[in-house]
């Protein structure tokens, strides 16, 4: 029986403003063993093949170390750039019969103090592979963890390979595993012998590059790195969407008049930050929609290569069953779709909630300024009854002989009554003043 390992390294990346790019001296590479492969795919991608012969099925702690040890040699030809480029890691575990194959078992840390562990088994039948005589010699089915379907792998631990929930953020650092299994199907014994080396020519040795498995893996690898990361972000933009939403729906009427100027603005904020990254996810949704569409294109080229360049021509039969790996892609599409347009439903609801909002808002300002228009009306009439009162108390000072007219009879009234000390003290002026502002003050706080 066998392990191979396919590691997926993208030729170059752009992330956070900086360009990421695989060395561009491969004269180290030829320095691998000859268990190691490696293949520049399509301009903007290179496959490393990793196999490791066993005769007994390895521990699941080997196959950890296995996972661990061949990313090390990889790391060290790519230098500190190896994490952003690694895009996807692929496990296919070699053996006549996948039944008899112990459950894959790797270490999962969902945080971290929290170690557990996720069983990985045979579940989706790909493709096969039958002789002339219709007799299947090989299948290949895809690994399904019973928790989550996607997983990425982290190797900041020495000499262990961890996994841990996807992450979504665009420039993050989210090389996707899965695991799959290769069987020998129902060859007999005494053919395999004959048959077997024709076979593995058929699915990794090909010459020619159009050899079954590292031909297709490429786009395979890639169409689940795309999805798998779009689709845990657009889960995320709709779980907090719907919250949000649900949230502005529900709010009280009565609590609008209870809200300040400075709270509703701080509200409205928040909305048009939830309406900009709502439509960002969006963006990033459909460039990964047309993304998975060109390269579900490819594959069906791709395998329509391996049926009538490879495949007939060494006498093998491959049946994709019913296209199941393009239409895993064409469900992937669907998903996201499916994400894109309830994000587009869900955007509709928060642009009414941001215009009750305004709507609520504008009249918030529109009540400050007629309240500010009466106050100011009202002090500019003190401020000027005051300042004619002041002019009137000082010229009655100044002239006693002149009285004949009816406003310096005014002001003899108000001086003689005492009212002249309330016009023209300052200590008047400064208690209105004082209670002005602290009235404002209390209507700020509320």
């Amino acid at each position: 029986m066998e392990y191979q390992l396919y590691f997926l390294m993208l030729a170059y990346r752009w992330q956070i403003g900086k360009f990421y790019t695989e060395p561009s001296d491969f004269a180290n590479f030829a320095k691998l063993s000859a268990d190691f492969l490696h293949r520049k795919m399509e301009k903007d991608k290179r496959l490393f093949q990793v196999r490791c012969s066993s005769k007994n099925p390895l521990s699941n702690s080997e196959i950890n170390q296995l996972i661990a040890q061949s990313w090390q040699t990889i790391a060290e030809l790519y230098g500190t750039q190896a994490n952003t480029l690694l895009a996807s890691v692929a496990l296919v575990v070699v053996t006549e019969d996948l039944s008899k194959h112990p459950p894959l078992i790797l270490t999962l840390q969902e945080n971290k103090n929290q170690l557990s562990e996720i069983i990985f088994k045979p579940a989706t039948l790909l493709f096969t592979v039958k002789d002339m005589e219709g007799i299947t010699a090989a299948q290949l089915v895809s690994f399904h963890s019973q928790i989550k379907p996607s997983w990425q792998l982290d190797f900041s631990y020495e000499n262990q390979v961890v996994l841990k929930p996807l992450t979504h953020g665009e420039n993050d650092n989210h090389p996707v595993f899965v695991a799959y299994g290769l069987s020998w199907g129902d060859l007999p014994i005494e053919k395999r012998e004959s048959l077997l080396p024709g076979l593995q020519k058929l699915l990794w040795h090909g010459a020619s590059g159009k050899y079954a498995l590292m031909y297709l893996f490429p786009n395979i690898l890639m169409c689940q790195w795309q999805f798998s990361h779009i689709d845990a972000a657009a889960a995320l933009m709709m779980e907090k969407l719907d919250r949000k939403n649900s949230f502005y729906r529900s709010f009280p009427e009565k609590n609008f008049r209870r809200s300040s100027m400075r709270q509703l603005q701080k509200e409205l904020q928040a909305i048009k930050k939830i309406d900009v990254d709502t439509r960002y996810t969006l963006s990033r949704l459909k460039q990964a929609i047309n993304t998975l569409e060109v390269n579900r294109s490819n594959l069906l080229v791709q395998m329509e290569d391996v049926v009538q360049k490879v495949a007939n021509g060494r006498g093998w039969q491959v049946d994709w069953i019913g296209d199941t790996l393009a239409k895993k892609i064409k469900h992937q599409i669907d998903a996201l779709t499916t994400r894109q347009i309830y994000l587009e439903g869900q955007l509709i609801h928060l642009g009414a909630s941001e215009s009750r909002w305004q709507v609520e808002l504008e009249m918030k300002r529109v009540m400050a300024t007629e309240r500010l228009n009466r106050q100011g009306s009202i002090i500019t009439l003190v401020v000027v009854m005051a300042s004619i009162s002041q002019i009137f108390g000082v010229t009655s000072l100044l002239s006693h002989e002149v009285k004949t007219d009816y406003w310096w009879k005014m002001s003899d009234t108000i001086i003689n009554t005492g009212l002249n000390f309330f016009f023209t003290s300052p200590t008047i002026y400064l208690l209105v003043a004082l209670f002005f502002i602290i009235w404002i003050m209390f209507k700020k706080t509320n």
